[in-house]
């Protein structure tokens, strides 16, 4: 029959009956078939046979079985059979079959079943082609499907095993006997923070916490010695790699017995948070009970009977009772009997009642004495408790009590109080109040003030940098401050006072209590003072012994040529003094000063931040706290000019003497110890003593009588001050009058005087004559006190001893021109020029004082007239120049004539002054209107400024040219600057060395007079 598989068709097949006779050999091989084909047919294993083609030719009963193959239709080869999927790979193992004969193959792969399904399937392939006695490929066959299924099932469970292990929260570590790891799994990692190549490289010992790892090897070797059983809550800690310990919960399980394992298994979890949290809530607990403890109030429990059931220890401080002397008791037992009716009703008559605050009442203290109470409470239904805190009032009591004793007294101290006193809403400026004084001082009625905001008494125009006040002052009740403003009378008169007081609450508002303490005539001696620092050039510095920095003033920093604004080292400051005498003298006087608190005062030679070497004077003075100095201070004054001079004069001292003597004043020199160095021939006459009396003999043992003289204190304030003076006195033994002058150095004291009595009585007569003139004079001398003042000193002192330094050396020049050689002419001709120069010099800085005095009223000011008027006033100079200046279509402002005409005239006079030979100089004025200011430039094409030198110009005397190149002072930019800062501006200038500079200026639009 086609396609049927005859699985005996390979084998010659006989009838048992015919061959029952043919002999035993034939018998035997008929037996040896029979029981081979049962065999093969009721194997476990299929078999077939393939041709050379691969066709199957032989199929067993087992391999039709386990194909469901019974017929070949549609069947060509054993490739029919297998999955698209797998046929590639039965191919390769087919052709390594046909390639090796005789030598097995296997392959596992997916058949396609007769009834339609796909079952796994394992043949072995065997090449017997060659066999003459088989001649066909051997398939063993074998049905696979349930371990293939059995083995999938497995596959996946391993899976699912290593997700849970690699993704886990909980670690597992697999050791060997001896405690060596064989598995880590990535939870490790993840707990831990490393890397897997980190984790296998980790030293465990080493990250153990110390105080755990003995308690570790005993945990592992309990594990050890009980197999199978799990160690559990082992709770140790390990090292996080950012340094962290970890709190680890650790199950250990000896496993080694079992094959599949053979380990011991750590099964470990993060319970740092668990930990922590615990450890916090004991802390809290801990904090609770301190702060229970350690409370100023009273905190307590009471039940629902009313009775303490806890209370704090602060109850000793406050009845006098301890805590268990109180527990167990009824509150209402040391109530204050008139006060437990009044605390029933607030409680509403029960003690389960609501929460309360702030309730008041006395307690009966342990030694009998009553304790106000302040008592806050809350009442728990789910405990049945009250909880509550009790605060000891009594002081506050007491001092509520007091403070309505002393409102009354406080009231006439308001009232009272010498000085001007005022109230006002810090919200409103509203004055609220004020004292007697405050309307004696201002002149307005009280009634008046109350209708005022506090900016209304400010002076005219005055407008403080700090706004309205209110920025500066801390909002904190009780918070005192203190502020200068300037204010104004009713009457006009501007005075300076400095309001001091602080923030309080008033009818339910912030208000502030303010002293005004008027300061105007502390303020001018302030301000002239600050004027003579300036001018003397005298500085100030402090030296902190513990830190050993020293801090510098402004001035002091300028003569140092230096504008750091950071402070120094003691020692690399006093390496600015050269190495030697001048660095020696003055740490000397430090360690001194620092070691006994005796003031110092020397003179050395310093070396600016600039190189320069100048004189100047340093003084010092001590603080001590206890035994130990904790500070230096002192000034540090610029006497370059006059140690130059000094010694200048020096070198000329023959020539001095010479003059000396021939002047028509007496003269005479003493030295700091008032030993008499030189005495002129006009002594002699005027005070009868001969030089051979007085050389080297000290001053007052020979004019005893003359101690607690005039003289004697003028002297001795000349030296202390180092100023010069000027004075007449009258000398009684003698019956004379004399004009005296007297000038310090550091050498000592050197006096003029001349005898003035003809004079002094002839003015006694005028004065006589005149006494109604004196007492009008009076009268004008003390409304310009301090006019006068300012005046005489710089009119009178500074220039009256130029005056006689000129006028001698002009004489000296007439008298003995013929006999002075030229050097001693120049000598000459430079002590006149710079005592004319330094007269300039004082008329500039008169001038600088004056700025913010004009008399000027705002006005409307045409620039563009302005500017004509001053290239007028330049004419002769612009001429000469051939300059050109150029200004168009400026505006119309409104200001002060006097000083903004002094500004355009100082800066057009420096672009004059300093412009290229052989180029004509060109000036252009322009104008900028913004919102608040009118900005000004002056350019110029001349000689310019180096940026080094932008800020210096600005300040007084400071000049970039020696006089012999150009003429002038270095006042100019001072007084403009000085001038546009008070009209609300700024001035600034941007320069290029030899192309020019521009100078820019602002004032405010309008001056605001709110």
């Amino acid at each position: 029959m086609p396609g049927y598989l005859n699985p005996y068709s390979m084998t010659p097949y006989s009838d048992p009956d015919q061959n029952i006779d043919t002999g035993n050999d034939t018998n035997d091989s008929f037996k040896f078939h029979t029981r081979f084909h049962k065999l093969i047919d009721n194997s476990y294993e299929g078999i077939s046979l393939l041709d050379r083609n691969l066709n199957i030719v032989y199929h067993n009963a087992s391999a039709a079985h386990i194909s469901g193959l019974v017929s070949t239709h549609g069947i060509k080869t054993i490739l029919d059979l297998a999955h698209r999927d797998d046929i590639e790979k039965l191919k390769q193992v087919i052709a390594e079959v046909l390639a090796n004969q005789g030598q097995p193959a296997s392959i596992r792969f997916r058949a396609r079943h007769f009834e339609g399904h796909y079952t796994w399937i394992s043949i072995i392939f065997t090449n017997y082609l060659g066999d003459p006695d088989i001649g066909a490929i051997v398939l063993n066959w074998r049905d696979v499907t349930k371990e293939k299924e059995a083995e999938d099932k497995l596959l996946i469970s391993e899976k699912r095993f290593k997700a849970l292990l690699e993704n886990g929260a909980e670690g597992i570590v697999l050791y060997n006997a001896d405690r060596k790891p064989l598995y880590i799994s990535p939870a490790f990692g993840r707990i831990f923070g490393y890397n897997e190549e980190e984790v296998s490289r980790l030293n465990e010992i080493k990250v153990t916490h110390p105080d755990d790892f003995a308690y570790i090897q005993v945990k592992f070797f309990e594990s050890l010695n009980k197999p199978g059983i799990p160690i559990k809550d082992i709770i140790y800690r390990m090292l996080h790699k950012d340094g962290h310990w970890v709190y680890l919960n650790s199950t250990l399980t000896n496993f080694l017995n079992d094959p599949d394992i053979m380990g011991v298994v750590n099964n470990f979890t993060d319970i740092s948070v668990k930990t922590q949290s615990l450890q916090t809530l004991e802390r809290t607990k801990a904090d609770l009970e301190k702060i229970m403890d350690s409370s100023l109030d009273m905190i307590c429990t009471i039940d629902q009977q009313g009775c303490f059931l806890k209370v704090s220890a602060s109850s000793k401080t406050i009845l006098g009772y301890e805590p268990k002397e109180l527990a167990g008791r009824p509150a209402f037992d040391f109530i204050y009997p008139e006060d437990r009716e009044k605390t029933r009703k607030l409680l509403g008559q029960h003690m389960d009642g609501g929460d309360f605050t702030n309730i008041e009442n006395r307690y009966i203290r342990k030694d009998g004495s009553l304790a106000y109470l302040s008592w806050s409470s809350r009442w728990s239904d789910k405990d049945k408790t009250r909880y509550a805190t009790a605060r000891d009032v009594s002081e506050k009591k007491a001092n509520d009590q007091a403070l309505i004793e002393s409102e009354n007294k406080y009231r006439s101290l308001f009232k009272y109080n010498p000085i001007p006193l005022f109230l006002w809403d810090l919200d409103t400026l509203n004055i609220i109040d004020c004292n007697e004084a405050a309307v004696q001082k201002y002149g307005y009625s009280k009634e008046e003030f109350l209708k005022l905001k506090t900016k209304n008494i400010w002076a005219k125009g005055y407008k403080p940098s700090d706004g309205d006040g209110r920025e500066e002052i801390d909002y904190s009740v009780d918070k005192p401050f203190k502020r200068v403003r300037q204010h104004q009378k009713k009457n006009g008169e501007l005075l300076f006072v400095e309001v001091s007081g602080q923030v309080l609450i008033y009818e339910g508002k912030k208000a502030v209590l303010a002293m005004a303490n008027d300061i105007t005539e502390k303020r001018k001696v302030e301000e002239l003072l600050d004027k003579a620092n300036s001018l003397a050039r005298i500085g100030a510095w402090d030296l902190d012994m513990k830190t050993n920095i020293i801090h510098w003033s402004d001035i002091t920093k300028e003569i140092l040529e230096t504008e750091d604004i950071s402070d120094y080292d003691i020692q690399p400051a006093l390496n600015l003094y050269p190495e030697g005498e001048n660095r020696d003298v003055i740490a000397n006087m430090l360690k001194r000063t620092a070691a006994n608190g005796a003031p110092g005062d020397v003179e050395a030679q310093i070396t600016t931040f600039k190189g320069n070497l100048k004189w100047v004077r340093v003084i010092v003075e001590a603080e001590f706290k206890g035994k130990t100095c904790t500070r230096l201070f002192g000034s540090f004054q610029d006497i370059d000019a006059r140690k130059k001079a000094e010694l200048t004069a020096h070198e000329a001292l023959e020539e001095r003497n010479i003059i000396l003597e021939s002047i028509g004043d007496a003269f005479f020199a003493v030295n700091k110890n008032w030993v008499v160095t030189y005495w002129n021939n006009m002594a002699e006459k005027v005070l009868g003593k001969s030089k051979k009396e007085m050389r080297n003999r000290e001053l007052w043992d020979v004019f005893a009588d003359s101690i607690d003289s005039l003289s004697y204190k003028m002297y001795h304030n000349a030296l202390e001050t180092n100023l010069p003076v000027h004075f007449e006195d009258y000398y009684a033994p003698l019956l004379k009058w004399y004009e005296i002058s007297a000038y310090p150095s550091a050498a000592g004291l050197s006096v003029y005087f001349k005898d003035i009595t003809d004079r002094k009585l002839a003015e006694k007569s005028i004065l006589e004559l005149n006494e109604s003139l004196k007492n009008q004079a009076k009268e004008l001398s003390i409304s310009n006190a301090e006019l006068e003042q300012f005046a005489y000193v710089a009119s009178h002192d500074l220039q009256e001893p130029l005056r006689m330094v000129t006028s001698f050396l002009t004489q000296l020049e007439k008298k003995y021109g013929d006999v002075i050689d030229e050097k001693g002419k120049r000598y000459i001709n430079f002590a006149v020029d710079g005592a004319k120069r330094m007269r300039q010099i004082i008329l500039d800085l008169l001038e600088f004082s004056r700025i913010g005095n004009t008399e000027d009223d705002l006005e409307d000011i045409d620039l563009n007239k302005l500017i004509a008027d001053i290239s007028i006033l330049f004419r002769k100079q612009i001429q000469e120049e051939k300059a050109t200046i150029v200004f168009n279509n400026l505006p119309v402002i409104e200001s002060y004539r006097t000083p903004l005409r002094q500004v355009f005239q100082n800066l057009i006079s420096n672009s004059l002054k300093y412009h290229k030979q052989e180029i004509a100089p060109l000036i252009q004025i322009s104008c900028e209107e913004l919102p608040t200011l009118w900005k000004f430039s002056v350019s110029d094409n001349g000689i310019g400024i180096s940026q080094d030198y932008f800020e210096k110009i600005f300040i007084i005397f400071q000049r970039l040219h020696n006089k012999e190149e150009y003429s002038g002072t270095g006042m100019g930019l001072a007084i403009a600057k000085k001038i546009i800062e008070n009209l609300g501006g700024k001035i600034w200038l941007t320069s290029v060395l030899g192309q020019g500079s521009i100078f820019n200026f602002t004032i405010l639009k309008k001056r605001n007079s709110a």
